[in-house]
């Protein structure tokens, strides 16, 4: 899938340390809802297994009481 996603121009793809979460950069949100929507179609996934999220540049928070 990772080289599937890279067929088509996207250079942001991996893999979570031991998978089997994928995960792709997309240029802008209506780009990232088109790939979902090749993949979904592609390799036939259902809308739970493909998600599109807005990154979370803030890292771990950690309160203290």
């Amino acid at each position: 899938i990772v080289n599937f996603i890279r067929q088509r121009g996207v250079r942001g793809v991996g893999q979570s340390s031991w998978g089997p979460t994928l995960y792709a950069l997309c240029q802008d949100p209506e780009g990232a809802e088109a790939l979902a929507d090749v993949l979904r179609t592609h390799f036939t996934l259902d809308a739970s297994e493909v998600t599109v999220t807005a990154p979370d540049n803030q890292g771990r928070q950690v309160l203290q009481n």
